[in-house]
């Protein structure tokens, strides 16, 4: 059946190729490229035709479709031309009406405009001289309301930081518990027998306290089973360091400043420097923690710190007096004691008084002593003479218990400086604004410095300040606002050193932080600075001046600020440049400190008249008058504000007054005529009115009379 269909063979044909291609396959391939070129040209005549007629259909059809182009751009072309002869003659109507409406609107609006205009130049003036007092205000306001704002934002800032440190010590606390477990299981952490009681207490007191260890030179108990070799000759003084620093920290908690001196917790000598402080890092990472290391090898003694605050990233390591020689400290304190004798020994001869007398009252031993240490000085100085170092000859100097004890001391007054400054950055810089406390090392720096030397007394006193003033720079880059403040509560936590100059400087500092926070110029000079100050001084800075007043009277100066004098001068300064709107508003500021000042009220009411706020001028001139009845010039000035507001009357009675008091008061009888002519002339004017309402109220009764009469007779007619 499949044989009969064009193009399909059977299975036999297949076949059959199959077996011509496997044998002939040059034959086969010849009569099958025949074969397909002869069926593919019979396909393409027919595609051919199929084309050829279909393009002439197609060009038929496009010709159809051109000419309906051709007769409806024909049809649109003529009813475009209407449309457009139609719409031209409508938008010329148009144009016409428009013109004749514009010109009409155009003159309606020039004179609308030239009302408006005659009337804003009328009110201009006044509106303006209202809003420059309402503006000079503003600017007052604005200028507050910064500084207030700032300090917020800066304190705001503060105690989100603080807040934030608090809840991630929470947070890292387990951390720490587990890094000490781990300490204690290895045994390698000088305080791991209390560092859990530490994390574990205190979770909510603000401020948090602040952790100090002492790891003396020596250690009387080392559980470690070895001592401090290199310490050998050292003094002992573990227990006298404890309690040294003890009685010390007890001044700073009992000022609302909680320290937690933790004596006796550092164990073993074995953990030291960097290494100890890393490991106690790692497990009080949590806690505010200070660790005083001092160690002593050979001749040489180094006071070290570790310190870290709460939550810090990682600690910070110094050694704030290193390579010192301890012994030529002991030998110091032996000379002095040496020469201190020997100058008691030759005034008390100098007075007559035998010298075996003198030396019988310390005895032998102790004379003998004395003389030792005065032979080993001789040959000191004897060395310095020649060039040589004293230190590279023998010097067995004779110590004293006395001598021990002093140096006892000053290896304590160390501990104490350095804890100090230490203590007081941590409440000062590292706690929240509402606990905030200012240094109080200074306070106690007298008590403590007072067996030192002065010119050393003085070099320490100077590194603490130097030490304050870096802590009150990093301070100022963030809350810049509380400077001023801050640096007077320096200044007052100075007061109590005998030299006056550091809380001097420290009062200057606070005054030219005020300036530069309120953009102002600073001066070179002490003078300069406080008048700057001096010049702009408002109500709103009472509270500083007051402080800064205290301070001045402690150190001595006589110079005191005052705010109401500050404005009141610069009101009349303002008043002389015309300057009338600023002058009210420290006028303002004045009256506010004092509503008895007849002064700041008359010049007030000058100011206002200035502006032509009159009431307010007649209300100033008033209250001169009840503090003043005889202030000639107020009775005068408040007569010409009557004046101005057309009371002629009051104005006349004020200036009657003012030359009862004052007959030669330049002007007044003028300005009297003046207003007595103009009150003469309104009074006549409001007689010839009230004629003139007579007559025509006569003219209205009779023609209402007439009327009437005019009815009757037209009643009666009817």
């Amino acid at each position: 059946m499949t044989k009969a269909l064009p193009g399909n063979e059977g299975w036999g044909a297949k076949t059959g190729n199959l077996i011509k291609a496997a044998f002939l396959p040059t034959v086969y391939n010849a009569d099958r490229l025949c074969e397909t070129q002869t069926r593919n040209t019979d396909i393409t005549l027919r595609t051919n035709k199929e084309i050829e007629k279909n393009r002439q259909q197609l060009r038929q059809k496009e010709l159809v479709l051109q000419e309906f182009q051709r007769q409806a751009n024909l049809k649109f072309q003529a009813e475009e031309g209407n449309s457009n002869r139609s719409l031209q003659s409508e938008i010329a109507r148009l144009n016409r009406e428009y013109q004749t409406q514009e010109g009409l609107l155009n003159r309606q609006m020039q004179e609308q405009l030239a009302n408006i205009n005659r009337a804003f130049k009328a009110n201009e003036g006044k509106l303006n001289r209202e809003h420059q007092i309402q503006l000079e205000i503003f600017r007052a306001e604005i200028q507050k309301w910064c500084v207030e704002q700032q300090k917020e934002l800066q304190l705001q800032l503060k105690t989100l930081d603080a807040q934030l440190a608090r809840e991630l010590r929470i947070y890292d606390r387990q951390t720490s518990i587990e890094a000490i477990q781990e300490q204690k299981r290895q045994n390698n952490s000088p305080i791991w027998l209390i560092a859990q009681d530490i994390v574990n207490s205190n979770p909510a007191q603000d401020p948090i306290p602040l952790r100090v260890f002492l790891s003396p030179p020596s250690l009387q108990f080392d559980r470690s089973g070895d001592g401090n070799d290199a310490a050998k000759g050292f003094p002992d003084m573990e227990k006298f360091l404890g309690i040294y620093l003890q009685q010390f920290f007890e001044k700073y908690s009992a000022q609302k400043r909680p320290v937690e001196f933790l004596s006796g917790a550092w164990t073993s000598k074995f953990f030291h420097s960097q290494a100890a402080t890393k490991t106690m890092f790692n497990g009080l990472k949590t806690e505010p923690t200070l660790i005083l290391e001092s160690v002593a090898e050979g001749d040489i003694f180094n006071l070290n710190f570790g310190y870290w605050g709460l939550n810090w990233a990682t600690y910070r390591y110094k050694s704030p007096i290193p390579m010192l020689p301890w012994r030529e400290v002991l030998f110091d304190f032996a000379k002095d004691r040496a020469l201190q004798w020997q100058a008691q020994r030759d005034a008390y001869i100098a007075e007559g008084n035998s010298g075996e007398e003198f030396d019988e009252l310390f005895g032998t031993e102790a004379v003998n002593s004395f003389l030792h240490n005065l032979k080993i000085i001789e040959k000191e100085r004897k060395c310095e003479a020649i060039g040589t170092d004293p230190a590279e000859i023998p010097r067995p100097y004779s110590i004293h218990k006395k001598d021990y004890q002093r140096f006892q001391q000053f290896i304590g007054v160390c501990h104490c400086l350095i804890a100090g400054l230490l203590a007081d950055e941590y409440f000062f810089l590292h706690v929240s604004p509402e606990v905030r406390q200012r240094p109080l090392l200074p306070q106690l720096l007298p008590d403590l410095l007072q067996d030192i030397p002065s010119e050393e007394q003085e070099q320490l006193v100077e590194i603490a300040i130097n030490f304050y003033e870096m802590l009150y720079n990093v301070i100022a880059e963030s809350e810049s606002a509380w400077i001023p403040e801050l640096k007077l509560d320096l200044a007052e936590g100075l007061l109590d050193l005998p030299d006056q100059r550091w809380a001097t400087a420290q009062i200057f500092e606070s005054v030219k932080a005020w300036l530069k926070l309120r953009g102002l110029s600073v001066p070179s000079g002490n003078k300069e600075i406080l008048d700057a100050l001096d010049a702009v001084l408002t109500i709103d800075d009472l509270k500083y001046v007051g402080k800064l007043n205290s301070c001045f009277a402690a150190v001595g100066k006589s110079h005191q600020m005052s705010v109401i004098e500050s404005c009141y001068k610069r009101a009349i300064g303002r008043c002389q440049e015309e300057k009338y709107a600023a002058a009210i508003v420290d006028f303002n500021q004045v009256l506010q400190l004092n509503a008895n000042l007849a002064n700041a009220n008359f010049y007030r009411g000058f100011a206002y008249a200035k502006l032509e706020q009159y009431r307010a001028a007649i209300e100033d001139y008033t209250q001169v008058l009840r503090l003043e009845p005889n202030h000639a010039d107020a009775w005068n000035n408040r007569g010409k504000a009557y004046y101005k507001l057309g009371a002629y009357e009051q104005a006349i009675s004020d200036y009657t007054q003012a030359l009862n008091l004052n007959p030669i008061l330049p002007g007044v009888a003028h300005n009297r005529d003046v207003a007595q002519g103009v009150w003469d002339e309104k009074k006549r004017q409001q007689r010839l009115e009230e004629e003139e309402q007579q007559r025509r109220a006569e003219q209205e009764r009779q023609r209402q009379l007439e009327e009437e009469e005019q009815q009757l007779r037209a009643e009666q007619e009817r």
